[in-house]
């Protein structure tokens, strides 16, 4: 009998190894662990994100305006902890509620799966759930392969109380001659009138975007003649020419059925947070306002020599054609380039330096 003992308990002591080095597998989403009979929470489901103030779409917001970021409340849970990316804050990183406020203190896109959230319980804390949301703060596009770069939402000249991706006579803005820091020509009014009377003239002392010597298509330098604010200034051609080829065309509002409407308001969206009016162009000789709603044309720093017939000039920046019907349509690529005199009044987009 004593025998038969001590077998049984060296069976019990045996079983009992084994049902305590059994490992824990690693937590399905929507499935608590189990530690000492307790339960940890569940994953949280899928992360909802939306902007809340200074809104610009559902997924762009201007500087320091806030994002709402929830999941759906887990059983078990007693706070949520959250990460985010630099740029990205809180007034705190844990919550009583399985949502946050999260205000864009930093300019710049955000990407799906940068913001984290675990459900924390008594007996511990739920695997993460990360968003599945690109967000933006300000306005911005590529502009070469992963680098993603501040533009100012509106034109020169534009009215900036307006929704800077809805093309209207407000996000117009006005029509700059290359080496001028002041605008040749206004924006428009509700009319398509000028704004502002002018008095056109061939301007005199034209520079490069250096002031001597062009240093070729990916000049960055700002120089004194360069019209944009402070922090700012013109776009390189290299970045004009990666900003089409990198992020998806979207066309927006009415575009003109010809070169000579004066009232038509349309424009393109470059990726989420770009919108750049086809605001027309001003002729040489007069200033005559001509293509609106029907191509947008947009400095950069580029120049070029060529065999022009222009009398002040035989050098010229190159423009950004923008739904051109010279070869610069929607949908040519190819085209997108062009070179026309400095006397020409063209639109002004400024990239953060």
């Amino acid at each position: 009998m004593q025998n038969k003992n001590k077998q049984i308990g060296l069976t019990m002591l045996l079983l009992s190894a084994v049902l305590f080095t059994v490992p824990l597998k690693a937590q399905v989403a929507g499935t608590p662990y189990i530690v000492n009979g307790c339960p940890a929470p569940a994953a949280p489901g899928a992360m909802t994100v939306t902007a809340a103030t200074l809104v610009l779409s559902d997924s762009v917001v201007k500087l320091n305006g806030t994002f709402t970021a929830s999941v759906p409340a887990v059983t078990g849970a007693t706070s949520y902890t959250w990460t985010l990316p630099t740029g990205l804050s809180a007034a705190s990183l844990t919550t009583t509620s399985p949502s946050i406020t999260i205000t864009g203190t930093t300019n710049g896109l955000y990407d799906a799966g940068t913001i984290t959230v675990t459900a924390n319980g008594a007996c511990g804390n739920s695997a993460p759930r990360s968003s599945t949301t690109t967000l933006v703060v300000g306005c911005g596009a590529y502009v070469a392969p992963g680098v993603w770069k501040e533009f100012l939402c509106f034109n020169l000249g534009a009215t900036e109380t307006a929704d800077p991706f809805t093309p209207t006579w407000q996000t117009n803005g006005a029509y700059y001659q290359w080496g001028r820091q002041d605008p040749a020509a206004s924006a428009p009014d509700a009319t398509g009138a000028d704004a502002t009377p002018i008095a056109w003239s061939y301007p005199t002392g034209w520079f490069g975007s250096s002031g001597t010597t062009d240093t070729g298509v990916d000049d960055k330098t700002k120089s004194a003649y360069d019209p944009c604010p402070t922090g700012y200034r013109i776009p390189s051609y290299a970045e004009w020419d990666y900003l089409r080829q990198l992020n998806a065309r979207t066309y927006v509002g009415t575009p003109a059925p010809s070169p000579g409407t004066a009232t038509s308001w349309a424009g393109i969206m470059f990726g989420p947070a770009l919108m750049l009016p086809r605001a027309g162009y001003r002729e040489t000789t007069v200033g005559l306002q001509t293509s609106r709603g029907y191509d947008g044309n947009y400095w950069c720093t580029e120049q070029l020599v060529y065999p022009c017939n222009y009398t002040m000039i035989c050098y010229s920046p190159l423009a950004l054609g923008i739904g051109s019907a010279y070869g610069y349509g929607d949908n040519d690529d190819a085209g997108m380039f062009y070179s026309d005199s400095h006397s020409y009044g063209y639109s002004v987009r400024c990239i953060a330096q």
